[in-house]
């Protein structure tokens, strides 16, 4: 007994590498570079609009782009006060497409997004956020002005077909990392 439990054992270690001994690694492509336009330490300001009858909050930071993971993914790290959060993009190559996985200290998942770039300034992804059994359409668009400074504006739906301004944000880059 003892000796099939070594050597299936042995085949699993074996299996693993050789799955591992098979992998390529992702090829940097021009998906991936177009996101260099994020990369760096700014500074953003802008307002949050929760909603009918809550007034406007005034919001201000420093965010932070940075890649990770063998410069595959994009993190983008915000929040100082009561809504902190991370951010992972990369570009899906069986997709076709951008993803994006936010995760912050107010929901318990993560919402996952799809996007694309509209134009050679402007990134756009679309998803949905599930929060106690109700789905809110949410659609973030990204509008690059120059190298230094940039604007984000979050939409979000009930409906899917009716959006409406929940954020708005510009950022001034402080420094490249």
């Amino acid at each position: 007994m003892k000796r099939t439990i070594i050597l299936i054992s042995m085949l699993l270690v074996f299996s693993t590498l050789t799955v591992f001994a098979q992998l390529q690694p992702i090829q940097r492509t021009e998906e991936f570079e177009k996101l260099n336009a994020f990369v760096g330490k700014w500074q953003s300001k802008g307002k949050v609009y929760p909603g009918e009858g809550i007034p406007t909050i005034e919001t201000k930071g420093e965010p932070t782009f940075e890649w990770t993971m063998h410069k595959m993914w994009l993190m983008f790290k915000s929040g100082e006060g009561r809504l902190q959060g991370h951010g992972y993009t990369t570009w899906d190559i069986e997709l076709g497409k951008y993803v994006f996985f936010w995760f912050d200290n107010l929901l318990t998942k993560p919402t996952e997004y799809h996007g694309n770039w509209l134009d050679s300034q402007t990134l756009v992804f679309n998803g949905e956020v599930h929060l106690k059994g109700k789905i809110t359409y949410s659609r973030i668009k990204w509008q690059i002005i120059s190298e230094n400074e940039m604007n984000m504006v979050r939409e979000v739906s009930r409906d899917g077909k009716n959006f409406r301004v929940n954020a708005e944000l510009s950022y001034i880059k402080r420094r490249i990392i």
